[in-house]
C-alpha cells in the first residue's frame, strides 16, 4: 500500500518529504522510488528524479544524506580521489540506497581517474548489501584520444593517477566488490562484457566525444531489464562539448528522456527483450 502523497504534485511530495526524518523519511523515499504508477516505460520515474534533484538543491534532503553514517564513512574514504562535487556523490548515494538496492546487478564506471567515485560506489554498495560488482575502467595513463575540433581536453590529460596506488587502497579497504580494468574503453570493456550481470548503474565520466560515445553504446545493451540508470557527468561541463554531443546523439538514437538534469544527467534504459548481448 502506497501513501496518498505519492499521488500528489511534485511540489507536494517535496514539501511532505521535507517534514520527515529517520525511518519515516526512508519509507517515503522507498515508496516514491518504487511506486509502479510513477514509473514510465524504460523505468523513468520523474517524481523520484525531482525529489532527488530539488531535495538536494533547496530541500532538506542534503542535510539528511549528510547525516547518514554510511554516507559519512564512504565520503571520508575517498582520499580526495574524485573531482565530483558533494551533491553529485549524494545523488549517487540516493540512487544506490532507494532504487538500485532493489534492482540487483553490476555497476560500471567509464573513466575512473583516481577512483574516488569507484571507491565510494563500492563501499556504499557493500554497506547496503548490494551483491553485484563495481567495475572501474580507465587507462590510468590519461586521455588516450581527443579530437581538437570539438574536445577541449587533450591526450594525456588526467594522467596524474596510479593503477598500483588505487589497487593498494582497494586491498586496504577489503573492497572485494571493486574491480579495476586498465586500458582504453575499446580495449577494456570487451574483456569483461561476457562476465557482466545486467547493469543497474552505468556512470559515464568521460570528457571527450569518442569516450562518451563508446561508453554509452557499449553499455546500453547490457542494462537491467527493469531500466538501469545511465548517469552522465560531464555533458553539461563548460569544457566538455564533445561529451554533450555524444549524449545528444544518444538521446536521438535511443529516444531517451532524462529522469533528472541536476546535479548531473540521469537516464533510465531497458534494452529490448530480443536484443542480443
Amino acid at each position: 500500500m502506497f501513501s496518498s502523497y505519492t499521488l500528489g504534485s511534485h511540489v507536494a511530495r517535496l514539501a511532505h518529504v521535507d517534514k520527515l526524518e529517520g525511518k519515516l523519511l526512508d519509507q517515503a523515499l522507498i515508496e516514491i522510488h518504487q511506486a509502479p504508477f510513477l514509473i514510465e516505460n524504460g523505468g523513468r520515474n520523474v517524481a523520484a528524479g525531482y525529489l532527488r534533484a530539488c531535495g538536494l538543491s533547496f530541500g532538506k534532503l542534503y542535510d539528511a544524506v549528510k547525516e547518514d553514517p554510511l554516507y559519512q564513512q564512504a565520503f571520508h574514504l575517498m582520499h580526495g580521489g574524485t573531482l565530483l562535487s558533494e551533491r553529485l556523490l549524494m545523488n549517487f548515494f540516493l540512487l544506490l540506497k532507494y532504487s538500485i538496492k532493489e534492482m540487483p546487478g553490476d555497476i560500471i564506471e567509464f573513466g575512473s581517474y583516481r577512483c574516488g567515485m569507484a571507491l565510494f560506489l563500492a563501499y556504499v554498495a557493500r554497506g547496503l548489501g548490494i551483491k553485484g560488482k563495481v567495475y572501474a575502467l580507465d587507462t590510468f595513463e590519461g586521455i588516450p584520444h581527443a579530437d581538437g575540433r570539438i574536445d577541449f581536453h587533450a591526450c594525456g590529460d588526467f594522467k596524474d593517477t596510479s593503477f598500483d596506488a588505487v589497487s593498494e587502497i582497494i586491498q586496504t579497504l577489503h573492497l572485494d566488490n571493486l574491480i579495476l580494468v586498465k586500458g582504453s574503453f575499446q580495449y577494456s570493456f570487451p574483456k569483461i562484457c561476457s562476465m557482466l550481470q545486467p547493469l543497474s548503474l552505468v556512470h559515464v565520466d568521460g570528457v571527450t566525444y569518442s569516450s562518451v560515445k563508446y561508453a554509452i553504446n557499449a553499455a546500453l545493451p547490457h542494462m537491467h531489464s527493469r531500466g538501469g540508470y545511465l548517469v552522465i557527468d560531464d555533458a553539461l561541463c563548460s569544457s566538455c562539448i564533445g561529451a554533450l554531443q555524444a549524449t545528444e546523439e544518444m538521446v536521438q538514437e535511443y529516444h531517451l528522456n532524462a529522469e533528472q538534469n541536476w546535479p548531473h544527467l540521469v537516464y533510465r534504459y531497458a534494452p529490448p527483450l530480443n536484443l542480443k548481448t
